[in-house]
Protein backbone atom coordinates (compact mmCIF):
# COMPACT_ATOMS: atom_id res chain seq x y z
CA UNK A 1 0.00 0.00 0.00
CA UNK A 2 1.80 3.42 -0.83
CA UNK A 3 1.21 6.29 1.49
CA UNK A 4 -1.90 8.08 -0.30
CA UNK A 5 -3.39 4.57 0.02
CA UNK A 6 -2.88 4.52 3.16
CA UNK A 7 -4.55 7.75 4.24
CA UNK A 8 -7.52 6.87 1.83
CA UNK A 9 -7.92 3.33 3.90
CA UNK A 10 -7.87 5.13 7.38
CA UNK A 11 -9.86 7.71 6.51
CA UNK A 12 -12.63 5.89 4.68
CA UNK A 13 -12.25 3.08 7.63
CA UNK A 14 -12.60 5.88 9.76
CA UNK A 15 -15.61 7.17 8.13
CA UNK A 16 -17.30 3.82 8.62
CA UNK A 17 -16.67 3.88 12.37
CA UNK A 18 -14.15 1.00 12.36
CA UNK A 19 -11.49 3.44 13.96
CA UNK A 20 -12.25 5.34 16.92
CA UNK A 21 -11.98 8.89 17.26
CA UNK A 22 -9.01 8.18 19.45
CA UNK A 23 -7.10 5.48 17.34
CA UNK A 24 -7.61 7.17 14.08
CA UNK A 25 -5.98 10.53 15.55
CA UNK A 26 -2.84 8.28 16.77
CA UNK A 27 -2.83 6.48 13.61
CA UNK A 28 -3.49 9.80 11.29
CA UNK A 29 -0.70 11.52 13.34
CA UNK A 30 1.56 8.81 13.24
CA UNK A 31 1.22 8.47 9.50
CA UNK A 32 1.38 12.24 9.05
CA UNK A 33 4.83 12.58 10.65
CA UNK A 34 6.35 9.38 9.62
CA UNK A 35 5.34 8.36 5.81
CA UNK A 36 6.82 10.40 3.18
CA UNK A 37 4.40 12.31 1.47
CA UNK A 38 4.53 12.50 -2.88
CA UNK A 39 3.99 15.78 -4.44
CA UNK A 40 0.49 16.70 -3.50
CA UNK A 41 -1.65 19.71 -5.00
CA UNK A 42 -1.53 22.96 -1.92
CA UNK A 43 -5.01 21.86 -1.55
CA UNK A 44 -4.00 18.12 -0.19
CA UNK A 45 -1.19 19.31 1.41
CA UNK A 46 -2.94 22.15 3.27
CA UNK A 47 -6.08 19.55 3.87
CA UNK A 48 -3.76 16.78 5.33
CA UNK A 49 -2.28 19.13 7.64
CA UNK A 50 -5.60 20.67 8.71
CA UNK A 51 -6.40 17.43 10.02
CA UNK A 52 -3.18 16.50 11.69
CA UNK A 53 -3.56 19.97 13.70
CA UNK A 54 -7.44 18.71 14.58
CA UNK A 55 -6.23 15.09 15.51
CA UNK A 56 -3.39 17.06 17.77
CA UNK A 57 -6.15 18.89 19.20
CA UNK A 58 -8.67 15.99 20.25
CA UNK A 59 -9.85 15.51 23.12
CA UNK A 60 -12.49 13.39 24.57
CA UNK A 61 -12.82 14.77 28.35
CA UNK A 62 -15.26 17.10 29.23
CA UNK A 63 -13.24 19.28 31.50
CA UNK A 64 -10.68 19.86 28.17
CA UNK A 65 -13.38 20.74 25.85
CA UNK A 66 -14.94 23.81 28.16
CA UNK A 67 -11.36 25.44 27.65
CA UNK A 68 -11.93 27.79 24.40
CA UNK A 69 -9.65 27.61 21.71
CA UNK A 70 -7.53 24.69 22.58
CA UNK A 71 -9.06 21.16 22.05
CA UNK A 72 -11.50 19.78 19.27
CA UNK A 73 -14.27 16.96 19.96
CA UNK A 74 -14.47 13.65 18.25
CA UNK A 75 -17.74 15.85 16.38
CA UNK A 76 -15.05 18.49 14.85
CA UNK A 77 -12.98 15.85 13.65
CA UNK A 78 -16.15 13.45 12.07
CA UNK A 79 -17.58 16.56 10.54
CA UNK A 80 -13.84 17.51 8.70
CA UNK A 81 -13.60 14.07 7.46
CA UNK A 82 -16.72 13.11 6.40
CA UNK A 83 -16.86 14.48 3.12
CA UNK A 84 -13.76 13.22 2.22
CA UNK A 85 -12.81 11.47 -0.95
CA UNK A 86 -9.68 10.00 -2.21
CA UNK A 87 -9.93 12.45 -5.29
CA UNK A 88 -7.79 15.24 -2.55
CA UNK A 89 -4.92 13.54 -2.67
CA UNK A 90 -4.85 12.19 -5.93
CA UNK A 91 -5.61 15.71 -8.00
CA UNK A 92 -2.41 17.64 -8.01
Amino acid sequence: MNTIEKFTYLISEYNKNNYTTRDFCELFELYYRDLELPNLSDFAEKWLQDLDELCGRFSEYPQDLEIPNVFVDEKTIKTYTKDFSPKILYNK
